[in-house]
Formats: structure tokens, C-alpha cells, sequence
């Protein structure tokens, strides 16, 4: 049995007498013979007047609504939407169910008349958790994620855990870093949203988060070839799945450490031909990295510059230092006799770091600025530009020193940029510190 025939099965409980039931026999009769004919027009006309008559049962009415909602969406009749809720005068919520298959349907579509039906119904049925979730299955399907997050947020009172995974999942498309985390946090992947949390952490535009989900593949794939029992494991069919769709998902743009991952988990999860395939794809990603980011990270550099190039400098010692970085002259010794000084009069000696000539000499005074770094006043401008300065320039030790004072005075804005730098931490660390200091990084990312 049809949607359609239950629903024309369901008009037939109101409970008519003499004339009346010989009119419903009829109107119901060529109301579905109109249906069966594609005759949507028709089958509008007919199904007004069968709801005259049952209007006084909810059930049989707010089938009719159901099945007139269904002609207008499949004849794309938008002007009739409105008519036909009108004539609904009241909300029986025990008949909610009968609506499901209209925006069902409302959500496969893209014309008009599916966007007013699950507007109206949703302005109509405010409590009603499928229709919102029909709203975000539509939104998720056109790319409005800002939108399907909101939809699938009012969800989530009927929905639980469902809807919760998906305002995670749009809300990561939606560039919206902070509400997908707290959402997918909340989902233990298992073997039926496997794909919808690995996909979720995938399409936020941070690596940290990619970073669990190729994690968390690496781990079902590794029990996979190792035949373990698979309670809650998705299928290896899923995996592969899975891992397809995150490869279309993936930045354009990869890291050598992106590009590390995904090329391992590639060789894993599929056979030669599949996997030689996706590697050379990943490979022109990596490549295509190697040429463009340069010119962006001397943008964001150069960006950085003029900001912490606005601060004023009186201190006669600091603008000496910084003639003698431009004449390419500086020494650690030079930069030690500031700090020999009491740290009321180290002025703003970042401001050094604007003229330094060439990248030896940065990496060659990086360690009396780290001392800076520990003692200093907090910058005018703060420590968020100084520390991406610091990093723009392959200065990670001296620049996560900085972000720990950042973080020690409650300095995390602007969020996008303090994220970003995080992961630059969180990278470096993993290659070049201990196992306690990369623990205490990683605890900081994952908050």
C-alpha cells in the first residue's frame, strides 16, 4: 500500500450519513481517479470540496490536506499551497504522521511549491520535529548549511542524537568551527553514522578536526585487515564509501601532512587501480599547495607586518636595534642588552622583527625573543598578531610561547585566526617536542 492509498484509505474513516455520503463517494472517487491521471489541477478541485465535507474530522481532513499538499508539489501548483492549508482551521497533533509522505516529497524537490509547502507547514506546525527535518534533508541537499544547521537544530527535541549529528554536520559546512564541534562531540561513531560523523569532521575547514576523522578511519581500516570482530564497525564497503566522499570533500589545496594521511589511508582502504588513481588526484592537490600558498601566507604576513608595524616607538634602544635588523647587523647580543634592562623599558622590541634581514637571522634571535616572551607586557596589539607573526616566519618555538601567554590572559580572538594557530602548534609539536608537550597541546586543540 501506497502513501497515497493510505492517505485516501484515511478520509474514508470520518463517519457521513444520507446525502453527504453519497457526495464523499463521489468526490472521493474522482478525486483519485484525477490522482491516478496526473490531472493535478483537477484533483486540487476535487479534493476541496471532499475536505467541505469531512472538515468536522480531523483525521480524514488532515488526510486530505496531506494528499492535496502532494498534488501541488507534484504538479508544482504553488498558488494552491496556501489555499489548501487555509482550509486545515486548526492543528490535530495525533494526525501529524499523515503529513510525512507531503514533506517527504517537499524535500526530494526543488520547485516552488515544495518551498512553500514546508514553509507554511513549519510556520503551522512549529513543534513538529519531521518537519524541520524535512527542511534540513532540503537545505543539506541545495548546500544552504547555515540554513539546514538551523533546521535540524529545532529538530533535535524529537530527533535526538539524529538531529544533533546533522546540525554538526551542516554546521562544519556552514564554516560554523565552533557549533559542529560541539555537536559532533556529542555522536559516538558506530556502524550506521560512521559516514555522517567521519564526513561531518571533514568538512570543517580545520585541520585539527579533519584530523580525527582520518583518525578514526585509520582505526576501522587497521581492525578491518586485521580481521577483528566487528561489533559496531561499519562494513568495509562503508569505509570505502565513506573515504570517497572524503576525498571530494577535502581542501583543494593539501599539506605534506594532509596529503601523508590520505595517501596512507588510500593504499589501505582500496585496490591498485583505485587507490593509484586517488593518489595521483591528491598529488596535483599537493603540488598545486607547494606553488599558491606562498603568495596567501606573504599576504597574511604582510598583513600581519602592518598591523604590529602601527605601534609607536620611543624607546631610543628599540629603534636602534631596529636599524641595525635592517642593516642586517643584529646580534643576540645586541638584543641582550634590552633585556638586561628592566621590562618597563623593553618598549615594543617585537617591533625588531619587522626589519630583520632574511630568515638565518630570525632563527638566530629566536631564543632571547622566547625570554621576551616570558616576561614582556602584553603588546598593544596583543599576543594573536604576534604569535601569527612569529609563525608566518617558521618561528614556532618562539610563536607557541606566545600563544601560551595568549592563552594564560584569556586571549582566544579573533577565533578563526586563534584555531588556526592552535593547529600550527598542535602540527609543530608533534614533530619536534616531547610526548608531555605534545599531550598538553593536543589537550588544548581538543577542548
Amino acid at each position: 500500500m501506497t502513501d497515497i492509498d493510505r492517505l485516501f484509505d484515511a478520509t474514508r474513516k470520518s463517519t457521513l450519513g444520507g446525502a453527504d455520503s453519497i457526495s464523499f463517494e463521489w468526490w472521493h472517487r474522482t478525486s483519485r481517479l484525477a490522482f491516478d491521471a496526473q490531472d493535478w489541477p483537477t484533483a486540487l478541485d476535487r479534493l476541496a470540496r471532499l475536505g467541505d465535507l469531512v472538515k468536522a474530522d480531523d483525521e480524514a481532513r488532515t488526510a486530505v490536506l496531506g494528499l492535496a499538499l502532494t498534488a501541488c508539489i507534484r504538479g508544482n501548483v504553488p498558488g494552491r499551497v496556501e489555499t489548501a492549508i487555509a482550509q486545515w482551521n486548526s492543528v490535530p497533533g495525533l494526525y501529524f504522521d499523515l503529513l510525512r509522505g507531503a514533506v517527504d516529497l517537499a524535500a526530494t524537490q526543488d520547485t516552488r511549491s515544495a518551498e512553500i509547502t514546508l514553509d507554511l507547514v513549519s510556520k503551522r506546525l512549529p513543534y513538529w520535529p519531521y518537519v524541520w527535518s524535512a527542511c534540513g534533508e532540503r537545505y543539506d541537499r541545495l548546500g544552504q548549511w547555515a540554513l539546514s544547521a538551523a533546521a535540524w537544530q529545532k529538530a533535535e527535541a524529537g530527533l535526538g542524537e539524529r538531529a544533533v549529528l546533522r546540525v554538526g554536520v551542516a554546521a562544519m559546512h556552514a564554516g560554523n568551527v565552533k557549533q559542529g564541534r560541539e555537536s559532533l562531540r556529542q555522536i559516538t561513531p558506530d556502524a550506521q553514522n560512521f559516514a555522517w560523523v567521519m564526513t561531518g569532521w571533514v568538512a570543517s575547514h580545520r585541520w585539527f578536526d579533519r584530523l580525527r576523522a582520518y583518525d578514526a578511519l585509520d582505526d576501522v581500516l587497521a581492525a578491518e585487515l586485521r580481521a577483528e570482530p566487528g561489533l559496531g564497525r561499519p562494513a568495509l564497503s562503508i569505509i570505502q564509501d565513506t573515504l570517497r566522499a572524503i576525498l571530494l570533500l577535502i581542501p583543494p589545496l593539501l599539506s605534506n601532512d594532509e596529503y601523508e594521511r590520505l595517501d596512507e589511508l588510500v593504499r589501505k582502504a582500496f585496490d591498485p587501480l583505485e587507490s593509484a588513481a586517488a593518489i595521483q588526484r591528491l598529488q596535483a592537490r599537493l603540488k598545486a599547495a607547494q606553488v599558491h600558498p606562498e603568495g596567501e601566507e606573504a599576504q597574511n604576513a604582510d598583513a600581519t607586518l602592518a598591523r604590529l608595524a602601527g605601534q609607536p616607538s620611543d624607546e631610543t634602544n628599540v629603534t636602534r636595534l631596529m636599524d641595525l635588523a635592517a642593516a642586517g647587523t643584529l646580534s643576540a647580543s645586541d638584543v641582550e642588552e634590552i633585556l638586561a634592562l628592566p621590562s618597563a623599558q623593553w618598549g615594543p622590541l617585537h617591533a625588531i622583527w619587522l626589519n630583520l634581514k632574511g630568515p638565518d637571522m630570525a632563527i638566530e634571535l629566536e631564543s632571547p625573543f622566547m625570554r621576551w616572551i616570558a616576561s614582556a607586557r602584553r603588546p598593544e596589539v596583543g599576543w594573536i598578531p604576534v604569535v601569527e607573526h612569529f609563525m608566518a616566519r617558521g618561528l614556532f618555538f618562539a610563536g607557541k610561547q606566545a600563544l601560551r601567554r595568549a592563552m594564560r590572559e584569556g586571549e582566544f580572538a579573533p577565533e578563526d585566526l586563534f584555531e588556526t594557530l592552535l593547529e600550527q602548534a598542535v602540527s609543530h609539536s608533534a614533530e619536534n617536542d616531547t610526548e608531555n608537550e605534545l599531550h598538553w597541546w593536543l589537550s588544548q586543540a581538543g577542548r
